[in-house]
This record gives C-alpha cells, sequence and structure tokens, in this order.
C-alpha cells in the first residue's frame, strides 16, 4: 500500500528534545473516551459525525466533501495536520501529517525512528518495515540517511495491522520538501476503502 500524500497546498492549505510523553500523544489521537479507529472517529462515521465529535478546530476548506482537515500539537510535532478522508459519506482512511520543519535532514528520521517505536508499542512489531532504495542509489550508512531521502534516494516505511486497520509510517521527499505521515486505512469489509487516485 502506498502511503497517501494529501496535497494541502492545493486545497487551502526545531530541533526539539524528544519525550515518552510522544505515545501518550499518538494514542489520545486515537480515542475519545473509548478506543476508535482513527483519531476521533470509526470507520463508517459520515462527515457529520466528525465535525460533531471532534473539538479542534475545523481547517478544511469550504464546498469539500470527500474530507475534513484539523490542526493539533502531537507531543514533540508542533504543527501536524490531522486528515479525515470519506468514500460515500463514509470514513474510510485518515493520517497524520507531521509538519515540524527541521535545518538538518537527519532530525526528520530520528522523528520517524522515535514514531515507529512507540507504535511498536501499541501494536507489536510491524509486519513491514522497509528501506526503499532507488535502483541508482549509492546505499549508504544510517546517520546519512536524512541525506538520501532529501536526495529521493531513500523511503522508509513500516506497516502495523490492527483488528480493523492497516496503519503505515512513511518518510519521504516530495514536492521539495519531507512528508512524515502516519497513514491508517479501514480493513472492515464493509467499508469501501479510497482507491490512490481519489488522493
Amino acid at each position: 500500500m502506498v502511503s497517501p500524500v494529501f496535497n494541502l497546498d492545493k486545497i487551502m492549505i526545531f530541533n526539539a528534545k524528544y519525550s515518552v510523553l510522544f505515545f501518550i500523544s499518538i494514542y489520545s489521537l486515537s480515542i475519545n473516551s473509548v478506543a476508535t479507529d482513527f483519531a476521533s472517529g470509526n470507520w463508517g462515521d459520515t462527515k457529520q459525525d466528525i465535525i460533531s465529535i471532534e473539538t479542534r478546530e475545523n481547517y478544511t476548506p469550504p464546498g469539500n466533501q470527500n474530507f475534513l482537515v484539523y490542526k493539533d500539537k502531537i507531543s514533540i510535532f508542533k504543527h501536524s495536520n490531522i486528515v479525515y478522508l470519506f468514500e460515500n459519506n463514509q470514513l474510510t482512511d485518515g493520517y497524520f501529517d507531521f509538519q515540524d520543519e527541521h535545518i538538518l535532514f537527519q532530525d526528520y528520521v530520528e522523528d520517524y525512528f522515535i514514531v515507529q517505536k512507540q507504535l511498536s508499542k501499541k501494536y507489536a512489531l510491524p509486519v513491514s518495515n522497509e528501506q526503499i532504495w532507488h535502483p541508482d542509489a549509492q546505499i549508504i550508512e544510517k546517520p546519512q540517511w536524512g541525506n538520501a531521502i532529501a536526495n529521493d534516494d531513500l523511503i522508509l516505511k513500516s506497516i502495523w495491522h490492527s483488528d480493523n486497520s492497516i496503519i503505515t509510517l512513511q518518510l519521504s521527499f516530495q514536492s521539495n520538501k519531507m512528508h512524515h505521515l502516519l497513514s491508517y486505512q479501514s480493513t472492515r469489509p464493509d467499508i469501501e476503502v479510497m482507491t490512490p487516485d481519489a488522493f
């Protein structure tokens, strides 16, 4: 599964100390008093259901019927987009888009592995953990992976399975910037998930 990259520039659109509170913050985005499938919602919820439940400020541009955008601080991430995606007015997918910027590319890699570690505590070890190198790239050591990603030579990707979801963490370089996404996709048989073309 290719993690969706939702181009928020088209629709409206620091180096921090790392904390164990990150796990608590990630988990808090996945519950609303009781466990939920993504952020504050469950697969199959309507757009109006999410609007009624969400307490964060709504940044969705007017007129769109297929997604909702909210923003929040998530532990070390001061700036994150929370995007709900709908098909036939049912919540099918969603993702956290971590927006913090760093001077050093390697700091994005450090962020990635912090998220990976904490998700593994919640969902167990990933079913897939990939370093995807460009065929023409020179494979280099981990301390230089940030530069490799910025050169579009490397993508980091990890996948977990839960009862109702496929969870994908990905760090890549697209549109001249780092993209650090944590995406959730429904695996419920009664939910028609969005195809890649829908993004």
